[in-house]
């Protein structure tokens, strides 16, 4: 018999890098949360089954929507933000990063997300309840149950995991080492699926303003912060103000999506008529604009009066070293949500999207280029400078 061979208790299982009663705590506390949750959408219904054991089974089922409406699941993650969020120690603001990545892919196609679940992996709860660290991570649950409370999603169920040297991060330093993900459960309506096969030439587009990185670029990001302030920027004084910028939570348009495109209508009438929406994330203008749609269908498209990007955006791509080419395959530059509609449509769209509170502009054209498609941009990077991807 293996001299390994023993009995192995809660205290050896702390030894050995998991808390089980602290993660035992910590679930129960976001689990009462959850429960908060529970009535914020009108369209979904909660069974709970649990006796009141936070780990207990729940259930759910769709109601009070209009014949044909279909179900929808999208998964996405806060990508390497973390990084920056935790060195600026802003947790309590991370949820809305990887919310706006997944809440973002529903409605882009017309859809209606309502439900979250997320998926939360730590390097560790810290020593006991009063750490930093414990506390760090509380805020993150806390900043997640604000984002449900004011777009109207029922926050359901989630997992967090203590995994040790599985998460790490380029700051040993950490207050909080994490990965974080999650998942929507929506609704689709054949009715309202925007895909794009409305569009035409001399259609406008409409750029709705992001004043942060949103979650995607974080890797060119840190990469600046270590050219300009060194390897270990997350600690310099002098890079303090700048993480915070870089911190800046995602804008979520999906409230004000939602209801433009007409799930707040008993017929699901759109209140104005999207062609496309484009989620500038991963890839930005190339891969989910050029790629994804003008390319395919042949169309060509010329954004000549883009948003400025944010100043930390502006100032990390100056210190990464980007062409306007590169910055823009990068990063959003400012939008994070193009729009494609009829020119008789931006005035209103753009007046009600300020009543929701967001930043909007015409900022371009679906153009024709003789069965050549093209992407022109007119970079606000590099100011006179002329991006154009295509038309060969």
């Amino acid at each position: 018999m293996s001299d390994c061979v023993g009995i192995v208790g809660p205290d050896l299982y702390k030894q050995d890098g998991v808390n089980v009663d602290l993660g035992d705590l910590y679930s129960k506390f976001a689990g009462g949360l959850c429960k908060q949750t529970y009535q914020n959408n009108p369209h979904i219904l909660v069974h709970d089954f649990s006796g009141g054991l936070f780990r207990g089974p729940r259930c759910f089922e769709p109601i009070d929507l209009p014949p044909g409406t279909m179900l929808d699941i999208d998964v996405d993650g806060n990508g390497t933000k973390p990084i920056i969020t935790d060195a600026a120690f802003q947790h309590r603001q991370s949820s809305r990063d990887w919310v706006a990545m997944y809440a973002g892919d529903k409605t882009r196609y017309g859809g209606y997300p309502a439900l979250l679940a997320n998926d939360l992996n730590i390097k560790t709860f810290g020593k006991d309840r009063d750490s930093q660290t414990f506390h760090a991570v509380c805020e993150l649950m806390l900043g997640l149950k604000e984002v449900a409370d004011e777009n109207n999603y029922v926050m359901y169920k989630g997992e967090t995991a203590e995994m040790g040297p599985c998460v790490s991060s380029d700051n040993l330093q950490a207050t909080l080492m994490y990965i974080w993900s999650g998942m929507a459960f929506g609704f689709v309506h054949p009715k309202n699926v925007i895909t794009g096969k409305n569009v035409r030439v001399g259609q406008k587009i409409v750029a709705l303003r992001e004043k942060g990185l949103r979650a995607n670029g974080g890797s060119s990001m840190r990469k600046a912060f270590s050219m300009c302030f060194g390897d270990n920027w997350y600690i310099q004084e002098a890079a303090r103000p700048y993480i915070e910028l870089a911190a800046t939570p995602s804008v979520l348009y999906d409230k004000f999506l939602v209801h433009m495109n007409g799930w707040s209508s008993p017929d699901l009438t759109p209140i104005v008529k999207s062609s496309l929406i484009v989620h500038l994330t991963g890839g930005s203008f190339r891969g989910k604009f050029w790629e994804d749609f003008l390319k395919r269908h042949g169309f060509s498209a010329v954004l000549d009066d883009l948003y400025d990007p944010p100043e930390i955006m502006q100032l990390g791509g100056e210190w990464r070293g980007f062409k306007s080419s590169g910055f823009y395959d990068t990063f959003h530059g400012g939008q994070g949500v193009i729009v494609v509609m009829d020119k008789e449509d931006v005035g209103g769209y753009i007046r009600l999207a300020a009543e929701a509170g967001h930043e909007a502009k015409e900022c371009g054209m679906i153009t024709s280029n003789a069965g050549k498609p093209q992407l022109i941009i007119e970079s606000k990077f590099k100011k006179g400078e002329t991006v154009t991807i295509g038309g060969k």
